[in-house]
């Protein structure tokens, strides 16, 4: 009976004894993701430590498991130095829709240390205001889970792949799931996101850069954490602005700057991604928010930073508060747009057309009447559309007695009639939207909006007279489905040409002596064209739909 009770207290002091003798400094954590080597598809797994000779162990092995199958058994011998050998080695681990086990075993086949479902991936990190982090009304459960989307927590330090709302936003992770989906990549997200909060609150403590007390300092404390150095991000998601609808731009710039230079001397990400904010939120309080609302151009400025792409957010319907995206779609939507960008910056998906937010250039008068306003739309290979309703978002800062009274798209060329001429000196454009849900927009061929701008100056045109009357020529019915019939008011030899909106010709008449002309139209592709009516006394432009 006490032999017994001595060999048992053998195999209880035995184990304590043996890892007393081990220390571990590095090894893979459950879940833990690896950074990904894009040259090579593979992330690195580091195993370290040291060992005392009265241990006894002359060599350890490393057993190495994918989805459960023993793949690999690599013997590593000690080689002991005085009374202990350290230890290091190395093993590569292939990045894709699988997990990695290891065992770490004595020649006594004593397991050391072991660790599941290790993955090797790609990093990115979004912070900024709720709709970083927000996903439904009161945080609702995501639909999904996805184990190959992880994320560090730092109050417990360990790893998961738990959907909560606020680990991940609802932009985020959808983000990270069309990657695991499109590219069989798995992704580490760390979201840094607080709802509520000004720009301020997320500037780095730079005498304490981990200073626990700060939002940044706990971010780059996560990003420590999870192993990871300076230049394993690929991509630094900004969504912020609704805390600062009338900072000046200027001041918010100024701000934005001092967290970008810190987010490159921590983080050195391969890419930026700035979500455009718009109206809602406090905004659609004030009374008086086009002439304070400052923000939206702020953000428009920060694509001339280096390595810095800005996302609209027009034309993606918001929940019923007007401010966040809750049962809308509206953060899918957001997602799809961030996905593509960089599924075209990191994962060679090949076509950049459609997938970039479209903004302005060129802001300028047509014709020395100074009455019509044209602007370039960029990228300008896009196709463009403009919807019924949009010119009443558009304004000219201080001139409150001139509207816009017609709008057109020409190409990748926008062209504003004016009820009277500008008279005023710098007379500058604007448009920053009104209710968020029914605002009509300037879309690209994939529906995103184009991006709001504010106090854009209108230069005068040194192109000579550009003008383009949209009021001396009618058509109808329009939409058209049959037959549709185009008149003008100048009696003159006239020339009627239709394009269709990759700027393709489908109708060109010359010599047009009557004052109208009947077109059939049944055999068209349906969608829009531009109608141009050229004779001496001017040119008209009008837009067709064909139903």
């Amino acid at each position: 009976m006490r032999f017994s009770k001595c060999i048992l207290l053998l195999f209880v002091i035995l184990p304590y004894c043996t890892f007393s003798q081990v220390s571990i400094r590095e090894f893979p954590e459950d879940f833990q993701l690896y950074k990904r080597d894009t040259s090579t598809n593979t992330g690195t797994v580091t195993i370290s430590g040291d060992v005392e000779i009265s241990s006894g162990f002359s060599l350890f092995i490393l057993e190495i498991y994918k989805d459960d199958v023993l793949i690999e058994s690599v013997e590593h011998p000690l080689s002991y130095d005085n009374t202990t050998a350290s230890f290091q080695f190395s093993e590569n681990i292939t990045a894709g829709l699988f997990q990695y086990s290891f065992k770490l075993k004595t020649d006594t086949n004593i397991i050391l240390r072991e660790a599941s479902n290790v993955v090797a991936g790609d990093i990115y990190i979004v912070t900024g205001q709720s709709n970083a982090i927000r996903h439904r009304y009161f945080n609702a459960p995501f639909p999904f889970e996805n184990t190959f989307i992880r994320t560090y927590l730092l109050e417990t330090q360990e790893w998961s792949t738990n959907p909560n709302p606020y680990t991940f936003g609802g932009i985020g992770y959808r983000f990270a799931a069309s990657i695991v989906a499109n590219q069989n990549v798995p992704v580490l997200l760390l979201n840094g996101g607080v709802g509520g909060r000004t720009i301020a609150y997320f500037l780095r403590n730079h005498e304490n850069t981990t200073d626990m007390s700060t939002n940044y300092g706990q971010l780059l404390s996560s990003y420590h954490h999870a192993n990871l150095t300076r230049g394993d991000v690929n991509g630094i998601i900004w969504f912020q602005g609704e805390a600062n609808p009338f900072t000046e731009i200027v001041h918010y710039k100024a701000i934005f700057n001092d967290l970008y230079e810190s987010w490159e001397e921590d983080y050195a990400p391969n890419q930026y991604y700035v979500f455009q904010i718009r109206y809602g939120c406090k905004i659609a309080d004030h009374p008086d928010y086009r002439r304070y609302f400052q923000t939206p151009e702020a953000l428009r400025q920060l694509g001339t930073l280096p390595k810095t792409k800005i996302i609209s957010s027009n034309a993606i319907v918001k929940g019923f508060d007007g401010c966040h995206y809750y049962e809308t779609n509206g953060y899918e939507n957001l997602a799809s747009r961030l996905y593509n960008l960089v599924a075209y910056d990191f994962y060679n998906s090949g076509d950049d057309s459609g997938i970039y937010s479209p903004n302005i250039e060129n802001v300028r008068f047509s014709n020395s009447l100074r009455n019509q306003i044209k602007f370039d739309l960029i990228p300008a290979s896009d196709l463009y559309t403009w919807q019924n309703g949009v010119k009443n978002d558009f304004w000219i800062e201080g001139a409150d007695d001139i509207v816009i009274t017609d709008g057109i798209i020409s190409g990748n060329t926008v062209i504003l009639n004016l009820s009277d001429s500008i008279t005023q000196e710098n007379p500058k454009l604007s448009y920053l939207g009104h209710n968020p849900n029914d605002t009509p927009f300037i879309v690209n061929q994939n529906g995103i909006g184009m991006l709001s701008f504010k106090n854009m100056n209108i230069t005068d045109s040194t192109l000579g007279d550009e003008t383009f009357l949209l009021t001396d020529a009618s058509l109808y019915p329009n939409p058209g489905t049959d037959i549709v019939t185009i008149e003008w008011e100048l009696l003159s030899n006239s020339r009627l040409l239709i394009y269709d909106l990759t700027g393709k010709k489908v109708y060109d008449k010359e010599k047009i002596k009557e004052l109208q002309i009947t077109i059939d139209v049944s055999d068209w592709a349906t969608g829009q064209y531009v109608v141009k009516i050229i004779n001496q006394f001017a040119t008209s432009y009008k837009r067709l739909t064909v139903n």
